[in-house]
């Protein structure tokens, strides 16, 4: 299962979004901070053009591997971080990773949720690569009104309707996937749930 449509998508989208302003520099450390990466092997998935990287090297895990279906996003942070031995780039789609079980610590899936054709499916993968204890992260730095405004608006088909839904819904998805919900919020400002994998 690859999807060859949003790959060709993103991979259009690439060099216009190298240029665009990432999270500030504090917000995704905060953001990060309650993961506790230090020494630990994360799962960057849908990582782009590395909005989230300087900051999850400032936490200092043993690797940091961004997940992408652009192959021309994942070029974008070569081009920045291939001198770096913690950064590594995988070229693969969320729903179908190709990962041995148990092989993260920590799994974020950064402004990617509503991309995902078949949540359930990916959320099943995220869950499945995470080792036991590990934490998955979904985040959006922007209210979900505003990313499906965004999404409405796309003069690509395709990603109009790239819907985020209410966290809620995940959080009620993750939890029947066996998950525990540790954080959840929803607001005018962002969206973020933070999820642990129990034993």
């Amino acid at each position: 299962m690859f999807d060859k449509e949003r790959e060709a998508i993103f991979d259009a989208l690439a060099a216009e979004w190298s240029c665009l302003p990432g999270p500030p520099l504090a917000a995704a450390l905060e953001l990060l901070d309650a993961l506790e990466l230090e020494g630990k092997v994360v799962l960057d998935v849908g990582a782009g053009t590395g909005a989230l990287v300087e900051a999850g090297l400032r936490q200092r895990p043993k690797k940091w591997i961004c997940c992408d279906l652009s192959s021309a996003m994942l070029a974008q942070i070569e081009a920045v971080w291939s001198g770096n031995p913690v950064v590594e780039t995988l070229h693969a789609d969320a729903h179908n990773l190709p990962l041995e079980d148990k092989t993260f610590d920590a799994v974020i899936c950064n402004a990617v949720l509503p991309h995902l054709r078949d949540r359930l499916r990916a959320l099943t993968e995220f869950r499945r690569v995470l080792d036991v204890n590990g934490k998955l992260l979904i985040n959006h730095f922007q209210a979900r009104s505003r990313i499906n405004e965004i999404h409405r608006n796309s003069s690509y088909r395709l990603l109009r309707e790239d819907i985020l839904p209410p966290a809620e819904v995940v959080a009620a998805e993750l939890t029947e996937l066996g998950f525990e919900i540790l954080q959840s919020v929803d607001n005018e400002e962002r969206y973020l749930i933070l999820a642990g994998k129990p034993e």
